[in-house]
């Protein structure tokens, strides 16, 4: 009882705030459905054989309802078991999503900045002739400066509609 109490607390809030503390005792708790199962399986079998040896002195009757209460045991704890799994991929999942969310955040910031990186990267290199005169000849443009800012918002708004075109 104590175990659905508790899983049932945890079920409560959203998986998201779960803190680090819940999700090591979500896996001790686990570990411990899973042992006290173990223990009861052996059990139950000794019992069976008692119910089916006919040398006994004990009410039969007595000991199948001992069964029973072993078998709903069993049940239970499955079912403590499966909410625990719930509740730790419910986990999982939002952890996910959130880790999707960071990372389309991410690839969006690359898609704006890496072309403008690539061209400031080019035109930065040093391209002269032997003179020491600038090879590239949009350097040498009265309007050099707006030709590279307008080529960076050419380059940002085609890598965007790719972006867009690619995720539909």
């Amino acid at each position: 009882e104590a175990y659905a109490k508790r899983l049932g607390f945890m079920h409560q809030l959203p998986p998201l705030h779960y803190p680090q503390e819940w999700l090591d005792e979500l896996d001790e708790v686990q570990l411990e459905l899973r042992d006290i199962a173990r223990s009861i399986r052996p059990m139950r079998q000794v019992l069976r054989h008692l119910i089916d040896d006919k040398n006994m002195k004990v009410s039969s009757m007595y000991l199948e309802d001992v069964e029973d209460g072993m078998e709903q045991m069993l049940q239970d704890i499955a079912q403590l078991q499966e909410m625990g799994q719930t509740l730790k991929d419910a986990y999982e999942a939002r952890s996910a999503k959130r880790q999707n969310a960071t990372l389309y955040v991410l690839s969006i910031t690359s898609i704006i900045f890496l072309p403008g990186q690539f061209v400031t990267g080019l035109y930065g290199m040093n391209f002269v002739d032997s003179d020491g005169k600038p090879t590239i000849p949009e350097l040498m443009w009265q309007d050099g400066y707006t030709y590279f800012w307008s080529l960076e918002a050419c380059l940002i708004v085609l890598a965007l509609l790719g972006a867009v075109l690619l995720h539909y």
